[in-house]
């Protein structure tokens, strides 16, 4: 029987390796999107955002998501793609946001031009949590069109955007290369495909 000092210990520990394990599943995702002709949209390999080192926010001294951020100027012009594991809610969001789970989401933002990938983008890393309270996990899509959010909302936070898809699943489906391609990839780049047409 182990004391309560190893539990604690072996639980850090396996909250490290669920960080390698959510950065292996982004970095195989941008590799097979990089194949089928999409590039990170930013220009270095960030995928958290807003969490603390400083002692007065220690809720977020552990990440609540991990993004990538995708385009294809040639296949979809005017698309911002996006795969992100939703780990946590922000401490901030409790009232809004009722994560069952840990969830692998993916969706698309419209836009007439594309912004560059800065902290007034990140968070939309988190958007199919806010589409619902409790968000869908079961591959279905969810659209918001900027005319359902409301001139004041979409100026207040500079949206920019048009549209809005996104779908999740939950985390542990994502067990292999495979799973995530069939699962998360191809549905994303069929969905914006069949947008385009």
């Amino acid at each position: 029987m182990n004391s309560p000092g190893a539990d604690l210990l072996a639980l850090l520990q396996d909250v490290r390796t669920l960080h390698n394990e959510v950065g292996r599943l982004l970095s195989t995702g941008e590799e097979i999107l990089r194949e089928r002709g999409w590039r990170g949209a930013s220009n270095d390999s960030s995928a958290t955002a807003y969490y603390s080192t400083g002692l007065d926010n220690p809720k977020q001294w552990m990440a609540s998501e991990a993004f990538r951020f995708y385009r294809s100027d040639d296949g979809a012009p005017g698309v911002l793609a996006f795969v992100s594991v939703l780990l946590l809610p922000h401490a901030s969001d409790l009232d809004k946001l009722k994560l069952e789970e840990p969830l692998v989401t993916a969706g698309w933002f419209q836009y007439v031009q594309i912004p560059t990938i800065t902290t007034s983008v990140q968070w939309h890393s988190r958007w199919h949590g806010y589409s619902e309270r409790t968000p869908r996990a079961d591959g279905s899509w969810v659209e918001t069109l900027a005319t359902e959010i409301g001139k004041t909302e979409m100026d207040r936070y500079r949206y920019g955007f048009t549209r809005v898809r996104t779908f999740g699943r939950p985390l542990v489906q994502i067990d292999s290369p495979a799973t995530l391609d069939a699962l998360v990839i191809q549905p994303l780049l069929e969905d914006i495909s069949r947008a385009k047409s």
